[in-house]
């Protein structure tokens, strides 16, 4: 069994694409989202830069208008964008923070006001980066943060004492933290598990004896190497 350590409603696409593999899997969110007040009134005719499907909860849990001129880091965060009704959407197509800063820099204007919408915690500076270049006014607000989980919920905790689960899905630097501090805390040893992330920082932080990284940061990828080593790793 796999653990998927994502929200919910991230995590059942792959739960849906490991079910059709005849992986059994159990979600377990390790962080829960907590949207924090910004005045929506600032984003109006600004390009709003979004680099998670967060940022689309939090500009719905503000009740932001839905004609704001999104520009999402992927395809799969426009597509949520879409779907949460909001209608002046641009996908940058990227798969990363820094592809998403190299986007922004070529494609709009240092004139434009620019405004990067994210959460407490980045994985890229792309607000300096921009300014370092010439950007007359971008800026970045933070919309929401992510707060830990204290401990395992009781479906989890009865799986890891029955070692049904032998495979963890980590999609961040912090969930990998978090995860690791939760089986320490109930006295599991974490070279216990196969992991299975999306790049070669969260595996170092990882630091444990079985790590394996998608080739490239998406969740299909990240399935494919699933599906390569998991039954390998269950018969060894």
């Amino acid at each position: 069994m796999i653990l998927i350590t994502r929200p919910v409603e991230d995590a059942i696409y792959l739960q849906q694409r490991l079910r059709s593999l005849n992986i059994e899997s159990l979600m377990e969110p390790l962080f829960v989202l907590q949207p924090l007040w910004f005045d929506v009134a600032e984003l109006i005719a600004a390009k709003i830069v979004v680099s998670s499907k967060n940022a689309i909860r939090a500009l719905t849990w503000a009740k932001a208008s839905r004609d704001l001129q999104l520009y999402t880091m992927s395809d799969n965060i426009a597509e949520f964008a879409i779907f949460s009704r909001f209608s002046n959407v641009v996908s940058c197509g990227c798969g990363t923070a820094n592809e998403l800063e190299a986007y922004v820099l070529s494609h709009f204007s240092k004139d434009e006001k620019v405004i990067y919408l994210s959460g407490a915690e980045i994985t890229r500076d792309i607000v300096s980066s921009c300014l370092e270049r010439g950007f007359k006014s971008v800026e970045r607000r933070i919309c929401y943060m992510m707060c830990p989980v204290k401990e395992f919920s009781s479906n989890v905790y009865a799986a890891l004492m029955r070692r049904n689960i032998s495979g963890v899905i980590l999609l961040s630097v912090q969930a990998a933290v978090l995860c690791k501090s939760l089986f320490l805390k109930y006295g599991i040893s974490p070279n216990f598990f196969s992991y299975f992330v999306m790049s070669p920082r969260i595996a170092s932080t990882l630091s444990c004896d079985t790590v394996y990284v998608s080739s490239v940061p998406t969740l299909d990828a990240l399935v494919d190497v699933i599906e390569r080593h998991y039954y390998v790793e269950r018969k060894t």
